[in-house]
């Protein structure tokens, strides 16, 4: 690819990490967890909790080795 700026060949495309979004869990699960850890006394405890999913939205960049330059490919 070449660079707009200088008209150089000497480019890289990197992916750069743009939005994170994070979905917890919900209250109902929340309040069963609870009712769960009341009804065995607490051994539900030991049990790890849900951690939720998370998305990553990636931009990919067009970066001129020979001036600097750094733009967005779409």
């Amino acid at each position: 690819m070449i660079c707009n700026n200088c008209n150089s060949n000497d480019t890289r495309v990197e992916l750069v990490q743009d939005k994170m979004k994070h979905k917890s869990r919900g209250a109902l699960a929340k309040i069963g967890r609870i009712f769960l850890i009341i009804y065995t006394l607490g051994l539900w405890l030991l049990v790890p909790k849900g951690k939720g999913t998370s998305k990553i939205k990636n931009k990919k960049m067009l970066i001129c080795n020979n001036c600097g330059h750094v733009e967005e490919i779409k």
